[in-house]
């Protein structure tokens, strides 16, 4: 059994929505279904191919790769914080039953609470809940008489989930490839309302090379897993989708004495070559399946199902048991239904946790804040390049807010007989160093470039003739600086003088480089003798 391992953390609300509520309302599931993956997978696979078509399921390598049951895409249970391990779902404690099962009792258990099973506690899945109102497109906003109201619960951000993609190891190394071309997925629906954005943090294929034990789906004490006699317990670990012989959907528990349920037929339908279900014994949860088709925009029928952490016992059982725990049993198995474990610890585990009432309580502190090892990158190459033009925008901003101010404060107050030429031979220069400027953005140079661009501006400075440089030593600015000095800055003063604190933006952190402060201290110089040369004009005006 080769499995690869999927890491995922929720950026957004994921909403994978079952069964459940008015038509206004959608409730997700507690984990991420094995064929919401499957179906990203498969978008990820068709943009790779550059094929416009739909995929064709008759053609290989597609059928075997996402609609044979060689290949499985288990669901994306929640991740222990304590061991970072899968968690599993609660798994029903067997005791005698009071009474017969009857419709209304299978009515009442169809969505069972998926409460989560670790090796310390068990838990819920954090939910997200959210209202929405239809609006018009035109308007913008909801009008009187189409204003629906709808109620979301979707998975809550920042939780991790860990998903299983079971089959052949080159059918894995395709998947691992595809995954770690972009870090990055949308799951689920209401993607343009702010839901479904997840990062992939990890992708690794699991070996013995790198592992002492192979995989086991029930990670604690994975020493008894096949049976060793002739009862066996049998434990759903997702929901098991089984027919009859007639082709209907088994209703075990609800008509047993039904011709339907012969007991070589049932345990055909199980995958056991013979055995007899005790129903006494057996603890049974049912539920409703359904889905969603993008490729026929329609949604996939409703089909009845045993839930995940059902227990059924059977007596006198024979079957492949090593076989029946790789591949699942009934349908839709390669969308990770039909999971089973024979452990006999399974129930010994229940038991000790759900018997301690401080471990029974949930722990949202590890949910809200699952444990992310590594520094991963969150944006691919063409988004964190749009990320960088909005983060020095922002920074510009802020810097165009400190240019407005310092010119209030270095204005020319004092001047001897300055003419209007040099301010504009100083003009000239500072605009060619913006000139300059820019041409470093564009070439991308080293900061080195900067130093020797106020060199060249200093040697201008210096080489002026003598009179030139008495009016600049001359021209006093507001703050008792002169306008010679304010050219002669060099690159750490002007790193110092425009100082603005750094910018977080996204996962990048973005703060003054040299360029910028260079550009900007030439603007100010611009400003500053712009303003002087136009003083005399407005002093004859007056």
């Amino acid at each position: 059994m080769n499995p690869l391992i999927i890491d995922i953390v929720t950026k957004q609300p994921v909403l994978v929505s079952a069964l459940d509520g008015d038509p206004n309302s959608a409730n997700s599931f507690g984990y991420i279904p094995g064929g919401v993956l499957r179906g990203a997978i498969i978008s990820r696979y068709l943009q790779r191919q550059g094929s416009e078509r739909q995929l064709d399921p008759r053609e290989q390598p597609a059928q075997h790769l996402f609609f044979s049951n060689q290949v499985r895409f288990l669901h994306a249970y929640p991740v222990d914080p304590v061991d970072e391990t899968r968690m599993l779902p609660t798994i029903q404690k067997l005791k005698p039953p009071t009474k017969q099962v009857s419709s209304s009792d299978e009515e009442k258990a169809k969505e069972p609470k998926y409460e989560w099973l670790g090796s310390q506690h068990i838990f819920d899945t954090v939910r997200h809940l959210n209202i929405h109102t239809t609006r018009n497109r035109a308007k913008g906003r909801s009008l009187r008489g189409s204003g629906a109201v709808y109620r979301y619960v979707a998975i809550a951000p920042n939780q991790r989930f860990r998903a299983i993609i079971l089959g052949d190891e080159a059918s894995l190394h395709c998947f691992q490839q595809l995954l770690l071309e972009n870090s990055q997925l949308w799951l689920g629906k209401a993607r343009s309302a702010g839901y479904g954005a997840v990062l992939i943090e990890r992708v690794e294929l699991f070996g013995r090379e790198n592992h002492a034990t192979d995989w086991q789906e029930w990670p604690y004490e994975p020493a008894s897993q096949l049976p060793t006699s002739e009862t066996v317990t049998m434990t759903l670990l997702s929901d098991a989708i089984i027919r009859d012989q007639y082709g209907q959907y088994a209703r075990i528990g609800v008509e047993p004495t039904a011709p339907e349920f012969a007991p070589a037929a049932l345990a055909a339908s199980f995958g056991l070559h013979q055995g007899r279900l005790n129903l006494a014994k057996s603890k049974l949860r049912y539920t409703v399946l359904g889905g969603f088709n993008r490729t026929w925009g329609l949604p996939l029928p409703q089909t009845s199902a045993l839930a995940a952490g059902s227990v059924l016992v059977w007596e006198q059982a024979r079957a492949d048991w090593s076989a029946l725990i790789e591949h699942g049993i009934g349908e839709r198995r390669n969308e990770g239904f039909g999971r089973i474990s024979f452990a006999d610890n399974l129930q010994n585990h229940v038991i000790k946790l759900t018997a301690t009432d401080s471990l029974r309580e949930p722990k949202p502190a590890l949910l809200l804040q699952p444990a992310i090892k590594q520094p991963t990158t969150l944006f691919a190459a063409e988004a964190a390049k749009l990320l960088q033009q909005m983060g020095d925008r922002l920074l510009r901003q802020r810097l165009d807010q400190a240019l407005i101010d310092m010119i209030g404060t270095y204005q020319i107050k004092q001047q001897l007989n300055s003419r209007n030429s040099l301010f504009g031979r100083v003009e000239l220069w500072c605009r060619e160093l913006l000139a300059e400027i820019q041409a470093l953005a564009i070439n991308q140079t080293t900061e080195g470039s900067v130093e020797v661009l106020l060199d060249a501006l200093h040697a201008k400075v210096n080489q002026t003739a003598q009179i030139a440089r008495q009016h600049l030593r001359a021209t006093s600015l507001s703050n008792n600086q002169s306008l010679e000095t304010l050219l002669k800055t060099k690159q750490a003063e002007l790193l110092t003088l425009w100082q603005i604190p750094p910018l977080q933006f996204g996962d990048q952190l973005l703060q003054l480089t040299p360029q910028l402060a260079v550009e900007y201290h030439a603007r100010l110089i611009i400003a500053i003798v712009t303003m002087a040369r136009k003083q005399p004009l407005l002093k004859k005006r007056g």
